[in-house]
């Protein structure tokens, strides 16, 4: 009895998984309308669709040997010949970074976005104690849009 409902229950988590649950006769939901400003991904074309930032980037690992604080002081990074520290870094690609967003008016401009990570650090030029200290990475590249400030028309009545 026991092994039939764990079998039963494998089979149903199975068939779920496969998408084979469905109904006989029953269509399964699009996930996209037709409508001709949609911008989301169609399913039969999804092997063609080139994707297009507005603000293109480029993702690397970086082993630096400084940072910068949250407070902006010149770090040193914990380094010996066996271990070195890495970090995902995020940058606007060559050129992309004060120019206008794609797609986006040109109020717009594509800047750099930096966050703070964790990293074993000691001030630099010291011989003071290594300590867990944030330092600054770039995170993405992002589009900022500048909001218009002008003079509101007069209404016409």
């Amino acid at each position: 009895m026991c092994r039939q409902l764990l079998s039963l229950l494998v089979t149903c988590v199975y068939s779920r998984s496969l998408g084979t649950h469905r109904k006989p006769g029953h269509k399964k939901h699009r996930f996209h309308t037709d409508l001709p400003w949609d911008l989301t991904p169609r399913k039969r074309d999804h092997i063609n669709r080139v994707r297009d930032e507005c603000c293109p980037s480029v993702t690397e690992i970086i082993q630096p040997r400084g940072g910068v604080s949250k407070s902006g002081r010149i770090l040193e990074l914990y380094r010996d010949p066996n271990s070195t520290q890495s970090f995902y870094q995020t940058s606007c690609r060559e050129g992309v970074k004060g120019q206008p967003c794609k797609y986006v008016d040109r109020r717009s401009m594509c800047v750099q976005r930096y966050t703070y990570t964790y990293a074993l650090v000691r001030e630099f030029n010291s011989n003071g104690p290594w300590r867990l200290d944030y330092i600054r990475v770039r995170s993405g590249c992002s589009c900022e849009v500048k909001a218009f400030y002008g003079r509101r028309k007069k209404d016409v009545a």
